[in-house]
């Protein structure tokens, strides 16, 4: 059966509105009750709105306006649950805070949906346990293995930093953004899509003979081509995987960051067509503010044209 046609028959009445968040026992955080006990309140809140059928609300939990409005956003279009009653996760230490994964969610949809409903919740927090944002999680396993190639625990920190960035980056499409994208792009920042050439009203996909039109955007150009995607009320799928960072040698506060996209939206775009495309990704990350990080470089490739991922962009084609 057809998810975008389930996705009104979901039996909510099991469920409980009451659930506990725990830190796992290798986490060292400071006032860890009081944080577990926010966070608690946050998924209870979350499950009651789901269950009940309305706004969530923020009632005597700690939360920025920002994550609120951000959540509320991307709750127009997709509502979740917690599942377990008890979610027990390990923390991870950022440059400016805290962030908790594999929270186990279930999606049910406000809009037609046909992607997998099973997904895992990350929430991010202030060194003092105030939340800061609620996201679907990259995948788990592409988040150790980049946690790993940190050599030092100040570059574990950063690479934390980089994957929260990265996820809420993603998160922005979710919601439709629009102001959030505005602020992650730098004023220079160059944009670079590449697009398949039809022959004969179909693409050719003969890795050898496929031809790509890449088109060159500035920032203005591509805000105003999101804004205008945005308007539609179908959910934007954007999935990240494969991801690696490189760090960049003469400045080490510029990363580069590439990953395999799966976009997907019902949505049309001006040439009256869906969106829904696979491709490659890479940032070029500016960390200088580390509070405000900015993307100087967004470039896209199908994959019709990627033969090896050699041929993928990467920080090296890229001089600072």
């Amino acid at each position: 059966m057809l998810l975008a046609v389930a996705f009104l028959q979901f039996d909510l009445s099991a469920q409980s509105k009451e659930i506990k968040f725990k830190f796992s026992a290798e986490s060292n955080v400071n006032n860890a009750s009081k944080i577990e006990l926010n966070i608690s309140k946050l998924l209870s809140a979350i499950n009651v709105a789901c269950i009940d059928s309305k706004p969530i609300s923020y009632m005597d939990i700690r939360i920025d306006s920002t994550a609120v409005k951000n959540l509320d956003s991307f709750w127009q279009n997709m509502h979740f649950y917690c599942e377990d009653v008890l979610n027990v996760s390990k923390c991870l230490e950022g440059l400016l805070g805290f962030q908790v994964r594999d929270i186990p969610i279930t999606l049910k949809p406000q809009v037609s949906f046909d992607e997998g409903l099973q997904r895992e919740l990350t929430v991010t927090l202030t060194k003092t346990g105030v939340i800061t944002a609620v996201h679907l999680a990259l995948p788990n396993n592409q988040v150790r293995d980049i946690l790993e190639e940190g050599k030092t625990v100040t570059e574990v920190r950063e690479r934390s930093e980089i994957l929260k960035f990265v996820e809420d980056f993603r998160c922005y499409y979710n919601e439709k953004n629009i102001t959030a994208l505005e602020q992650v792009y730098a004023d220079d920042a160059l944009i670079i899509t590449g697009t398949v050439l039809q022959q004969n009203g179909r693409a050719n996909f003969d890795a050898s003979q496929v031809k790509v039109k890449y088109r060159k955007e500035n920032k203005p150009e591509y805000i105003e081509r999101m804004r205008r995607l945005f308007l539609s009320k179908e959910f934007v799928d954007v999935t990240f995987d494969l991801i690696t960072v490189q760090r960049h040698r003469a400045k080490p506060m510029y990363y580069g960051v590439t990953l395999h996209q799966h976009w997907k939206t019902k949505a049309k775009g001006p040439d009256g067509k869906v969106y829904e495309d696979d491709g490659w990704l890479f940032l070029l990350w500016d960390f200088s503010n580390p509070q405000q990080p900015q993307i100087h470089v967004r470039t896209w490739q199908p994959d019709e044209f990627v033969k090896e991922r050699k041929d993928v962009f990467e920080l090296n084609d890229f001089k600072l």
